[in-house]
């Protein structure tokens, strides 16, 4: 086991990875550009995130208050980086909208602080690791 999550953050993340899934038919428009090298980079990004639901939880509601997540460290850096970045993007979008947007702007930046807490829990074990700690 590489860390574990309680429910909230648990919760954040999988919004994040259910949203971001929401682009899976990219895969499919790309291939039929004849893209294959963009699908690829597309069927690796969603595998990341599919790979980290195998540990959330596929059910928005899967039961429990804490999730271990197993993946190797650096498949999880490369999802949180991706979920982050896409998290950062929509606060920026929804910065300056209406209310309804605002909301949206919250659940962004509730994304950017679990997966910056989850990716600094991260960085700490790997460090403990690299000096022969734990």
């Amino acid at each position: 086991m590489l860390i574990t999550l309680r429910r909230a953050h648990r919760d954040v993340l999988y919004a994040a990875v259910v949203a971001d899934l929401s682009g899976v038919g990219d895969i499919y428009a790309a291939l039929s550009q004849g893209d294959v090298e963009e699908a690829r980079r597309l069927r690796q990004r969603f595998g990341l995130g599919m790979r980290l639901l195998d540990d959330l939880g596929w059910g928005e509601d899967d039961p429990g208050e804490e999730f271990a997540v197993t993946m190797e460290p650096a498949a999880l850096a490369a999802a949180l980086r991706h979920l982050n970045a896409v998290a950062a993007d929509g606060v920026r979008i929804h910065v300056d909208g209406d209310r309804s947007e605002q909301e949206a702007t919250k659940e962004c930046a509730d994304a950017c602080e679990a997966i910056g807490d989850v990716l600094a829990r991260l960085a700490e074990r790997e460090d403990g690791e690299r000096s022969g700690g734990w």
